[in-house]
């Protein structure tokens, strides 16, 4: 019995007259392909879509613009790539036979689906952090959560909870280590040195006041003038700690990304953990009162007619997707997606090297004997 590394020798898989890949790699170059056809597919989606001109092996090019002829005409010069490309053609291929339609979708749901598993499992996040946490799987679940919300750039603080199950505990706003002691003012501040100055630095840019004492502004509270005083929308209180919005993000993530100081660095992280992206709101803006509650509750009916660029009800309209087609395409696109992301190996063939004496035979006149001399 022969061992099998994981990474071959170029003679080993000469050898043997295949190329074989492995995990990752594999599935990057495979990837090329599955990102590549569905482009070429779009083009000629929907009522706008655009003509694909293809080169014929025979005759004279083709003008075409439904998916189906257009996916069948792409080859690919890459090995690992055309089998990625010709991967996802053959579940499209299995749509039209069951829906009668739907090539384009499925190509285009297959693409975005495996790329969106494929960065997902690169980054494997829950995995990592389980191995770290001595295989405690629910760990590892509560710190891929905190990155997902968080994201890269942040730190995460871990502290002793107060029961018995691990939690994600997420604060809107900046979160100080002070309690109040007087329920107009900040008088006491978390901290030491410079540190404590910086705090009070982020709470004034937050509020849009100022630090008394800085840069020339008055140190008595005698001396202080109302527009010396910042405002907010809300702040809660609590006996262990306050909580503010904060609108200095995006500055102190430009500093962040442009120190080289291991040290500022560090600072600027741990000034990010006590700010949050806040919620989001959709605001619906019209004239008057009539037209919002009108918008507000617009039927599902409505639609974008790609015709016309108008939004119009689809069902007046008669514009309308088989259901059989959507549903078959989406299961097709998914299915495509797992089998790609869970594939280990793939295996292609090596080309074969044109033997140069060969192409004497023809012409030797002597049979035989005539190239083997």
């Amino acid at each position: 019995m022969r061992p099998v590394s994981t990474t071959l020798a170029p003679h080993l898989t000469r050898a043997y007259a295949k190329d074989v890949r492995f995990g990752v790699n594999a599935q990057a170059l495979m990837l090329q392909g599955v990102d590549l056809l569905p482009d070429v597919v779009a083009i000629a989606v929907g009522p706008r879509g655009r003509t694909v001109i293809t080169e014929q092996s025979w005759g004279n090019p083709r003008v075409k613009k439904d998916g189906v002829t257009v996916a069948k005409s792409i080859d690919l010069k890459g090995k690992y790539k055309n089998t990625g490309a010709k991967f996802v053609q053959d579940f499209a291929d299995n749509t039209i036979e069951e829906a009668g339609g739907g090539t384009t979708a499925a190509s285009v749901l297959a693409r975005s689906i495996a790329k969106e598993v494929f960065e997902k499992i690169s980054k494997e996040i829950a995995q990592i952090a389980m191995i770290s946490a001595n295989g405690d799987k629910g760990i590892g679940d509560t710190v891929s959560d905190a990155m997902k919300r968080f994201g890269r750039k942040r730190v995460i603080i871990v502290t002793d909870g107060k029961t018995l199950k691990d939690e994600l505990e997420i604060t809107e706003g900046m979160k100080f280590d002070r309690s109040y002691i007087s329920l107009n003012f900040q008088v006491k501040v978390s901290g030491f040195g410079d540190n404590r100055k910086n705090q009070l630095k982020d709470v004034a840019v937050a509020t849009d006041g100022a630090v008394l004492g800085e840069e020339g502004l008055p140190l008595n509270l005698k001396d202080v003038h109302p527009h010396n005083l910042g405002k907010l929308g809300e702040v809660i209180m609590t006996k262990d700690d306050k909580a503010h919005n904060k609108k200095c993000i995006q500055e102190i993530t430009e500093q962040l990304d442009s120190t080289t100081s291991e040290y500022e660095k560090e600072e600027l992280s741990e000034y990010l953990t006590k700010l949050s992206d806040g919620a989001g709101g959709l605001k619906v803006g019209e004239t008057n009162d009539v037209e919002l509650r009108k918008l507000c509750k617009s039927s599902s009916e409505v639609g974008y007619n790609a015709m016309h660029g108008d939004f119009v009800n689809m069902v007046e309209k008669g514009i309308a997707d088989p259901t059989t087609v959507v549903k078959t395409a989406l299961l097709k696109a998914a299915t495509v997606a797992s089998q790609f992301t869970t594939a280990e190996v793939v295996v292609t063939g090596i080309p074969k090297e044109k033997d140069p004496g060969m192409g004497r035979m023809g012409g030797s006149g002597g049979g035989v004997g005539g190239g083997m001399f």
